[in-house]
C-alpha cells in the first residue's frame, strides 16, 4: 500500500496481444507526493458543519447570540463550519462559510465579543460605523450592539466572547471602585502594533494552545490566570470609555477614607450597614463621608453597598443549581429586598434577570 509522504514508484503495466489488433497499452503512475491538509483552528472542538441556513442560524444563535444569515454568493454552498470551546469566563470559536454571506446579529447584553479575521475580509456595520475587518483590523463588539457583517468569500474568523461581569469586575478591581456606567470599547482594533497587537497575539496563542492535547489549558488554575491576563490586556490595550481612568499618571488616587469605607463594605456586605455606622468606623462625619463618595466615586453610599451586594448575588447564582437554591433566599442572604426595584437594578447591572443567571450556570 502507498503511504502518505512516500514517493510512489513508477509502475508500467504492459498488456500484450489483446485481441487480433495486437494493442499495446502502457499505464504510468506519475511521481507525486501526498500532502496532508493543514488542520483548521480548534479542530478538536468542531460543533457543526452544515449547508442548511435554518440549522446554521439556530446553532450560531446558541453560541454567539441571535443571528440571521442571507447567502449572497450565488449557487455556491453555504458550507458553514463552527468550532468552539467554552472555558470559564471566555469562549473562543472558529467560524467559516463556503460562500459570501450577510450576517445580522444582536450582541447579547451579557457578553463582549472580538471578531479577529484569520484569512480574507468582511465588511462590518455597527451602530452606523462602517469599516472592513481583516487580519490587521479586528472588530470589538460591546453588549447590546447590533452588527451587520458581509463575509467575503474566503473569510475565516476567530470570535472570542468574554463575560461582561468578568470584564467589568476586573475593571472595578483595577480602578478600585464600582462601575457606574456600562463598559464600551472602541469598535476598531488595530492588530499590527500596540495594545491591539498584544490582544491579537494572545488570542492566536490561546487558540493554538487549545489545539494541543495535554496542554496547559487543561489545567483549571492556568485557565483562570490566562483568562485574567487576556481581560487585563484588553482593558489596557483597547480604548474604551474608562481608559482615561486607567492612566495612572492622571487618574486621581482614591482617598484613604473612601478606600477604607469601600473595604469595610466589601468585607461584610451581609451586615446591616448604615452611613452613620460606616462614618464612625472610618472616623469621619456622615456629611464628609457622603461628600467623599459623591466627589470621588460619583455615587452614594447606598448605591455602592447595593452594587457590592448585587455582585455577591450574581456570583452565587452563577455557581448554584436551580434545585439547590432560590433567588429570594440568595437575595435575603446578602440583605437585598426581594422587590421589583432590586430585580430591575440587577438587570441593569448584568443585562439579564437573576433567573437567567441561575439557569445559565447549570
Amino acid at each position: 500500500m502507498l503511504r502518505t509522504g512516500e514517493i510512489e514508484r513508477i509502475a508500467t503495466l504492459r498488456l500484450s496481444q489483446i485481441g487480433s489488433g495486437g494493442v499495446h497499452v502502457a499505464v504510468q503512475l506519475r511521481n507525486r507526493r501526498r500532502v496532508a491538509m493543514p488542520r483548521l483552528p480548534l479542530h478538536r472542538y468542531g460543533l457543526f458543519q452544515s449547508a442548511n441556513p435554518d440549522y446554521v442560524c439556530e446553532m450560531l444563535g446558541r453560541v454567539l447570540g441571535s443571528q440571521r444569515i442571507d447567502v449572497t454568493g450565488g449557487t455556491a454552498s453555504l458550507d458553514a463550519r463552527l468550532h468552539t470551546r467554552r472555558l470559564s469566563d471566555v469562549s473562543i470559536s472558529f467560524l467559516a462559510f463556503g460562500t459570501e454571506v450577510i450576517v445580522q446579529s444582536n450582541s447579547p447584553s451579557t457578553h463582549f465579543a472580538i471578531h479577529l479575521p484569520l484569512t480574507g475580509a468582511s465588511t462590518s456595520i455597527c451602530e452606523g460605523d462602517r469599516f472592513t475587518c481583516t487580519p490587521n483590523l479586528a472588530l470589538v463588539v460591546s453588549p447590546g450592539d447590533t452588527v451587520g457583517m458581509h463575509w467575503h468569500r474566503g473569510c475565516t474568523t476567530l470570535i472570542v466572547r468574554i463575560e461582561r461581569v468578568a470584564l467589568e469586575a476586573e475593571l472595578a478591581t483595577v480602578l478600585g471602585e464600582c462601575i457606574r456606567r456600562p463598559l464600551r470599547f472602541v469598535r476598531q482594533m488595530d492588530t499590527t502594533h500596540g495594545g491591539g497587537a498584544l490582544v491579537s497575539n494572545a488570542l492566536r496563542h490561546f487558540a493554538a494552545q487549545l489545539d494541543r492535547t495535554g496542554g496547559l489549558l487543561d489545567n483549571k488554575t492556568f485557565v483562570r490566570a490566562f483568562e485574567r491576563m487576556l481581560i487585563v490586556e484588553l482593558l489596557f490595550g483597547q480604548p474604551h470609555n474608562y481608559s482615561s481612568r486607567l492612566d495612572t499618571e492622571h487618574a486621581p488616587a482614591m482617598s484613604r477614607v473612601v478606600e477604607h469605607a469601600v473595604a469595610v463594605l466589601e468585607s461584610h456586605p451581609e451586615q446591616p450597614h448604615t452611613v452613620t455606622r460606616l462614618a464612625e468606623q472610618v472616623a469621619v462625619s456622615v456629611r464628609s463621608l457622603q461628600r467623599a463618595f459623591q466627589v470621588e466615586l460619583g455615587t452614594t453610599f447606598q448605591e455602592v453597598l447595593q452594587d457590592i451586594r448585587l455582585r455577591r448575588v450574581h456570583d452565587e447564582l452563577r455557581t448554584a443549581h436551580p434545585d439547590d437554591v432560590t433567588i429570594s433566599a440568595v437575595m435575603a442572604k446578602w440583605r437585598l429586598p426581594v422587590k421589583g426595584h432590586t430585580y430591575a437594578a440587577y438587570r441593569r447591572r448584568y443585562g439579564e434577570t437573576p433567573m437567567c443567571t441561575l439557569k445559565r450556570g447549570t
